[in-house]
């Protein structure tokens, strides 16, 4: 009896690592390039454009002001299995936000096309919440528990950029940033059993991280080879950001204090990756463009620094962090049909890979208990589709994107744990040409 309620004790202890959203993997900005699976290096032509490639900036006519607002939506599964017996736990969250913000001004110098602007990007989505609960019985001993947990924040980056048409055929473009964020998460776990072999636990945790730097910079160059080719390259500086992290944990077993609350206080720095972007769009003709995207995210030259700046975990190389870059290609493809009033009606699709830069929830576990510093890469295919409406003045699209996935490990003890994951992400933006 006591083996087993051991054994759906370690199920709830795995629970947060089904659940937690790879912060890693940064979102993009724009309905428009979302729908064509953030294949937007080498098209880059309204406000959103800061993000994939500030020289495509160039390409604007009219002062532009963009809004965009996102929304997720992801479910999860996670199972446990020791020979006959087997458990099962689902959970959901949600959360909305707006993703991006922007307004663009083209200018004349030198008789070229010179457009000025600032934006406000979500880079990182923190926001998450779950909760899972269990009430069975096994071996005739009734095990009860839940879980609960909630994470709120996000990393923002704060842009300015210029663009400028150097030829008829290059434009260049500079975006500077700065970056701040902060991501705060709080979780309760209480498990009982009516089982004189076992014992009710009640476990408070959680955490506060904070991020300040500046500055990056994003450099873009876009060339227009011949009519209806687009060749589009992007690089990110690797950013140095002030890193502060807050932990603390309670414990409680069968209502008496085991570990009283300690806050443990971590005041440092850490890096923000650089990122290389190679792009080639190709316009058919004047109804179908197709765009291919390489997308390079190099995590593992990351570090964590102390407060002198000194390097106490690289990234690559300490099984604490334990990262690598993450290689992604991404396609994507759009038609224009013409509506009434000559509006525009693009229908979009687009898929890319996503390499995790991290291990998994379940993969890290595993090493803790094994020991191991070696992981395998899990990719994550992301599939996107998208529509809109385009008038003289104004802009409107609506981008959906889909992945899901699935996982297992098998621990030392013999016991399987697995996850089953869905996400949905929707994005709408609205652009205003003046």
């Amino acid at each position: 009896m006591k083996k087993v309620f051991v054994l759906v004790l370690v199920l709830l202890l795995w629970l947060p690592c089904s659940n937690s959203q790879n912060m890693l993997n940064m979102g993009g900005a724009g309905a428009r390039a979302m729908g064509m699976g953030g294949a937007f290096t080498a098209v880059a032509d309204d406000a959103t454009a800061v993000y994939y490639n500030p020289a495509g900036l160039a390409q604007l006519n009219r002062p532009e002001l963009s809004l965009v607002g996102y929304f997720s939506y992801t479910s999860s599964e996670l199972g446990f299995e020791l020979g006959e017996l087997a458990v099962s736990v689902p959970a959901s969250s949600s959360n909305w936000e707006l993703n991006f913000a922007s307004a663009a001004v083209p200018l004349k110098l030198f008789g070229r096309n010179l457009v000025l602007g600032g934006s406000t990007h979500r880079l990182v989505d923190g926001d998450s919440s779950y909760e899972y609960k269990i009430d069975t019985i096994v071996a005739g001993a009734h095990i009860w528990g839940t879980m609960l947990g909630e994470q709120a924040g996000s990393i923002y980056a704060h842009s300015g950029f210029a663009a400028f048409e150097v030829e008829d055929w290059m434009l260049m473009g500079l975006g500077l940033s700065a970056i701040k964020g902060k991501v705060k998460s709080e979780n309760r776990e209480e498990f009982n059993t009516d089982s004189p072999s076992g014992d009710d636990a009640l476990k408070l945790a959680g955490e506060e991280r904070s991020f300040e730097g500046f500055p990056q910079l994003t450099l873009g160059t876009l060339f227009r080879l011949k009519r209806r080719w687009r060749l589009g390259v992007m690089i990110k500086t690797r950013t140095e950001l002030d890193f502060t992290m807050t932990e603390f944990e309670e414990n409680w077993k069968n209502g008496s204090l085991v570990s009283p609350r300690e806050d443990d206080i971590y005041v440092g720095g850490m890096h923000f990756p650089s990122v290389f972007a190679f792009g080639f769009a190709f316009r058919v003709n004047d109804f179908w463009t197709v765009s291919v995207d390489s997308h390079s995210y190099h995590w593992a030259d990351c570090d964590i620094l102390d407060s002198e700046g000194n390097v106490v975990l690289n990234a690559g190389g300490n099984r604490l962090m334990n990262t690598k870059h993450s290689n992604q290609l991404h396609l994507g493809v759009e038609y224009l049909l013409v509506g009434p009033r000559q509006w525009l009606i693009p229908l979009r699709l687009g898929i890319y890979a996503y390499p995790e830069p991290m291990p998994t929830g379940l993969q890290d576990e595993l090493m803790k208990e094994t020991g191991e510093r070696e992981w395998e890469q899990r990719e994550r295919t992301y599939f996107t589709w998208g529509t809109g409406l385009a008038t003289k003045s104004m802009v409107f699209d609506l981008a959906f994107e889909f992945s899901s996935d699935e996982e297992s490990v098998d621990k030392p003890d013999d016991t399987t744990i697995s996850t089953k994951s869905k996400q949905l992400n929707v994005y709408f933006s609205s652009i205003y040409k003046f």
